[in-house]
């Protein structure tokens, strides 16, 4: 099965966090990428305090 790749906007705030952790624990999609201007270069697994998600934040999608 191809999983569908999926970037977060607002990662770090409630709703994109709760996005975020929910679409990490899917099996047919898979986080590529999230965005947060203040954490950018700020590993997910850091601010979620998920070891398994390892994507690293970026400030705007050129960088994903």
């Amino acid at each position: 099965m191809e999983r569908i790749p999926v970037v977060v906007a607002g990662a770090t705030g409630r709703t994109g966090g709760a996005v975020g952790r929910a679409i990490s624990r899917e099996n047919d999609m898979e986080l590529i990428g999230a965005l947060s201007l203040r954490h950018a270069g700020v590993s997910l697994d850091t601010v979620w305090g998920d070891p398994d998600c390892e994507v690293v934040m970026r400030a705007d999608l050129d960088h994903i």
